[in-house]
């Protein structure tokens, strides 16, 4: 099994990866391992490298960084040809996806990392891109397409905080249309819509609380609009993931699981998939069952 090490140098503001690749290499060569290290240098990069890489043989693509290269390597390896696993080494400004998992320590190990087994676990499929964590479209869309503006000067859920303040000072709400599986059709104005194969984002923002990565069922909540006092008294709870137990938010949310969702949108929106942002009037996003062989550090 080759071991291929996509380093980001700038995510989380590059502090995490000073000397990394040289500790890389130093335990590659230790464990006498196939490997390569590559220092990705654009956008798009570390998708390119994953999806060309040896394409008729196994690999391991391990994504360091945050939420957008584990993207990026997650679209890789759904386009290649041959076997691939994904692991990640997190070190951007949300690292979201792990958040699934007990612990963050265990994923910032390279000796737990290349010795860990891979679990099968779903994917997101949509129109344009896919994704592994969560797809989301109104206000918390708009919050991410801003959140760069702050993420350098403060933490990965501080930063979404700022942001999320800052787009209050906007018009709230989407007229759109959801339809969930060919039967459930929901239409109204949503301040926001999530659909979750992991749990968070946002930096900790616990939006999907009951997901499930291996379940093959997206978590689907939609946020009607709400007054800025009241978004005030609920996003305590909201960010912690006790909105969906909690009988005061009932009025707000509407809740669903599904296979499968179709998004219509009056006006054309944001829409963000692990912090990628596109802009649409209409996408449908689907689960793919069991589609990415993960490494679990061990």
């Amino acid at each position: 099994m080759y071991h291929v090490f996509l380093l980001n140098p700038l995510a989380g503001n590059g502090k995490f990866q000073f000397g990394l690749k040289e500790k890389i290499e130093a335990m590659a060569e230790k464990e006498n391992l196939d490997y390569m290290v590559h220092v990705t240098t654009d956008i798009g990069n570390a998708r390119e490298i994953t999806e060309h890489f040896r394409p008729n043989e196994d690999a391991r693509f391990y994504a360091i960084g945050g939420d957008g290269t584990l993207n990026e390597v997650v679209n890789g390896v759904l386009n290649r040809k041959g076997r691939g696993e994904i692991g990640v080494i997190p070190c951007g400004t949300g690292d979201d996806f792990i958040r699934l998992f007990p612990s963050k320590e265990p994923f910032l190990n390279l000796e737990k990392q290349i010795r860990g087994k891979s679990i099968p676990i779903d994917a997101i499929h949509t129109d344009y891109i896919d994704g592994i964590n969560m797809c989301n479209i109104g206000i918390d869309a708009e919050t991410a397409s801003d959140v760069h503006r702050f993420s350098r000067y403060m933490p990965g859920s501080f930063a979404y905080s700022v942001s999320l303040i800052n787009r209050l000072t906007h018009k709230i709400g989407i007229d759109m249309t959801l339809t969930i599986d060919d039967q459930i059709k929901l239409k109204d104005r949503f301040m926001l819509v999530s659909l979750g194969n992991g749990c968070a984002y946002g930096g900790g923002y616990f939006a999907a609380p009951k997901a499930k990565a291996d379940d093959g069922l997206l978590e689907i909540t939609a946020v009607r609009p709400l007054t800025r006092l009241r978004i005030a008294a609920l996003i305590k709870g909201y960010k912690a993931g006790t909105h969906l137990d909690d009988p005061s938010y009932a009025p707000y949310i509407v809740y669903h699981q599904g296979k499968k969702v179709h998004l219509q949108m009056e006006d054309l929106s944001r829409f963000c998939i692990d912090g990628e942002i596109i802009e649409v009037k209409e996408i449908t996003i689907e689960i793919l069952p069991k589609a990415i062989n993960f490494i679990v550090p061990e």
